[in-house]
């Protein structure tokens, strides 16, 4: 991915694939999105529901992916209708809503690469979900894939920089995109989900970023530390990113409770992986 490149969430049948719900493709800076994704550009990743997998197991789209970019998502008031081994085979990731969270040790215990999706509904949840899912991303000793969002944000602490709950939720203005089934042009899964579009698809670059909506988005960080908001000055702000803030800008209490203790918690597990490698390596190379 070159930079300026822009990466757009698709219906999939928009790029000629039956074999899923929707589909990631990379449009390059220099092309006109609204052409480039008429030429059924190749995909790099895939999202379907469970009983997709029969088809999806002897389609080349799917086989030609890198492990994890085939995103099987059941529905949220609907139990996961797909065994761990299938999961496996396709190099799957699963979707999981709160009602999944009974069924998260047992398929990442069996090689199955999860993602937490719909944060704020994860937050919501009763019993402590999230924070049983990071303890199970940091101590279970037989754990060998990943957890999202805990995986991402512990990489970006290795990386020593910002990787934020918007990034991994593929909020990124200017770099993600989202094409909804209507043909309307927006952000992300949550903008769609709360009406918030750029225009129509055929609207064009122009149009799209001249839209409020864009304008809002596009200045949310700024305002965050123009105004000092408390979201602005948070220990946490680089792996948050104010990603549960009211309007925006305002931060929320009920998100602030659930998750500056997961964040806390994740960078105390860091500092200690640090601190013991670098003893390690001090034990392995003196002097």
């Amino acid at each position: 991915m070159e930079p300026g490149d822009r990466v757009w969430n698709v219906p999939a049948a928009h790029v000629g694939l039956a074999c899923c719900e929707r589909a990631v493709v990379l449009v390059p800076r220099t092309e006109d999105p609204r052409v480039f994704l008429t030429t059924q550009p190749p995909a790099i990743a895939l999202e379907a529901r469970p009983e997709r997998l029969g088809a999806l197991s002897e389609h080349a789209a799917a086989a030609d992916l890198a492990a994890g970019m085939l995103a099987v998502r059941p529905s949220p008031d609907e139990e996961l209708r797909a065994s761990a081994a299938e999961l496996v085979a396709l190099r799957a990731r699963v979707v999981l809503a709160p009602r999944h969270a009974p069924d998260v040790a047992r398929l990442a215990l069996s090689g199955v690469m999860v993602e937490l999706r719909d944060l704020w509904a994860w937050t919501l949840a009763v019993a402590g979900p999230l924070a049983d899912a990071l303890e199970l991303y940091l101590s279970h000793p037989e754990l060998e894939v990943p957890i999202e969002p805990f995986h991402g944000l512990a990489r970006g602490m290795g990386r020593r920089e910002g990787l934020s709950l918007r990034a991994i939720a593929r909020e990124v203005v200017r770099r993600d995109w989202r094409l909804t089934e209507g043909g309307m042009v927006t952000i992300s899964e949550r903008h769609e989900q709360e009406g918030a579009f750029l225009g129509r698809l055929e609207d064009g670059d122009a149009a799209w970023r001249s839209s409020d909506v864009w304008r809002a988005a596009e200045g949310r960080e700024r305002t965050h530390f123009l105004e000092r908001t408390p979201c602005a000055v948070c220990e946490h702000w680089l792996a948050c990113g104010g990603y549960g803030a009211r309007d925006g800008t305002v931060a929320d209490p009920t998100w602030c409770a659930a998750w500056m203790p997961l964040f806390a918690r994740l960078r105390s597990a860091f500092a200690l992986a640090v601190g013991v490698s670098s003893e390690a390596a001090s034990a392995d190379y003196p002097g």
